[in-house]
């Protein structure tokens, strides 16, 4: 009976120092996920700010063009080159997915006891996407604007972006006698878009609750 007696403790033992490295194998995984979507939503954050940032520049940009849109050349020069970047090239938020995707289709996103950590990394993720459509719907008059641009100027005008001494002018000359350019202008600086900037920092103020709430996480 006594050898019996041991042999069951000890496979107790066993068995129960097995199911004690198995989970803590199970809370290294899923410390290991949550820390690159933590990584991920710093990037996205970053982006967000980046974007904030953007929007408040082409906000003061328009509204300091917008009274020479009916004779651009008449803009003062440090003015113009100030604000040229509003009417060229276009940001987006390019927000990252991959680490919650991979997240979502793993197992380890039951072992995340923090069930509202879940539910709040779904909502951010899903406003994330929201907010980057939205910003696309904001781009896309100057996106149309610039396409225009290219397929409507001259072989001269375009050499002219290139090697007028004035060339900061000149593009802003070109792009306002484009229509779709000109409605850009008055529209933003109109404030049609302005709530995108409250927007921008309401989601990144939730994003930095999430990126708490998993330091708490993978620190238990």
């Amino acid at each position: 009976m006594l050898q019996l007696g041991t042999v069951i403790i000890g496979i107790l033992v066993t068995f129960g120092g097995s199911t004690l490295l198995t989970k803590r194998a199970e809370r290294r995984d899923t410390n290991y996920i949550l820390e690159m979507v933590r990584g991920e939503l710093e990037h996205n954050l970053g982006r967000i700010k980046f974007i904030k940032e953007r929007l408040e520049y082409e906000l003061a940009g328009t509204q300091a063009m917008k009274p020479y849109i009916e004779s651009p050349e008449s803009m003062p020069l440090d003015s113009l080159q100030k604000y040229i970047n509003v009417i060229q090239g276009v940001r987006d938020v390019q927000v990252m997915t991959n680490s919650f995707d991979v997240m979502k289709s793993s197992s380890q996103i039951q072992s995340i006891r923090n069930k509202k950590l879940l539910r709040d990394l779904f909502v951010m993720y899903e406003s994330l996407t929201e907010f980057q459509s939205r910003i696309d719907e904001y781009n896309s008059p100057k996106t149309k604007a610039i396409k225009e641009e290219f397929r409507l100027m001259s072989r001269e005008t375009l050499d002219a972006l290139y090697f007028d001494e004035d060339r900061e002018r000149t593009v802003f000359v070109e792009m306002l006698k484009l229509p779709s350019m000109y409605h850009f202008i008055v529209l933003i600086a109109n404030g049609n878009f302005a709530h995108l900037i409250q927007d921008a920092n309401d989601i990144a103020a939730e994003i930095q609750k999430v990126i708490e709430l998993i330091d708490k996480e993978v620190e238990q």
